[in-house]
């Protein structure tokens, strides 16, 4: 009974030194990551500088540059009774007879 008791020991000991020897090469991982993440974004600021000043004509003009896409589509968020909740696309004709055929075609599958 002890030898068992001593091997279960033994295993268990091993088991701790490798569990720390990794969490000690997570650190190092994570560390070393750190760095290339500091350093590409550095290089990338360097790149783009942008004032620091803009007026807010500036600011919207670059927002739209930045996320270019249709004007007249956005998200609006949605939830349920079960505490369900997500994005969905918002629309005009969103449950409008004769333009919404809901819920038998999805929104983005909808040509209105």
């Amino acid at each position: 009974m002890t030898l068992q008791k001593n091997s279960v020991n033994k295993e268990l000991q091993e088991i701790d030194k490798r569990l720390v020897k990794l969490a000690e090469e997570r650190d190092a991982l994570i560390a070393r990551r750190e760095v290339i993440s500091e350093q590409y974004s550095n290089e990338k600021n360097n790149s783009k500088k942008i004032p620091a000043q803009l007026s807010i004509k500036q600011k919207v003009e670059l927002f739209s540059k930045l996320f270019k896409g249709r004007q007249d589509v956005f998200a609006r968020r949605w939830g349920n009774s079960k505490g369900r909740s997500g994005y969905s696309f918002a629309c005009h004709n969103e449950w409008v007879s004769g333009k919404c055929n809901k819920p038998r075609i999805k929104c983005n599958e909808c040509h209105h």
